[in-house]
């Protein structure tokens, strides 16, 4: 087992779809049963991050997933051609 040191965490915003938050939600779910105890999104967010670092992840791989986004229209979090109204619903741009 990897010991981390003990830094200052930043907060940081991550927007995810339905989907996404399912995986991740499932990922904590298995995390739970492993441990034994709650882990929380952001632990599980870092661990991904801390594998992408030393290779444990395909930078190709990340690279086709980030370019299949970026393939796809989304942009901030929004799709390109839908604007949000007022009170947060989103239609198509006309």
């Amino acid at each position: 087992m990897t010991r981390i040191q003990k830094t200052h965490l930043k907060v940081s915003a991550v927007k995810l779809d339905e989907v996404e938050q399912r995986i991740l939600a499932d990922l904590a779910q298995e995390c739970r049963d492993y441990h034994g105890r709650a882990v929380s999104a952001g632990a599980i967010m870092r661990a991904l991050i801390r594998l992408a670092k030393r290779g444990a992840v395909e930078r190709s791989a990340v690279l086709r997933e980030t370019e299949a986004e970026l393939l796809s229209g989304r942009r901030w979090g929004t799709v390109v051609g839908e604007r949000v109204r007022k009170g947060g619903r989103r239609h198509k741009s006309d």
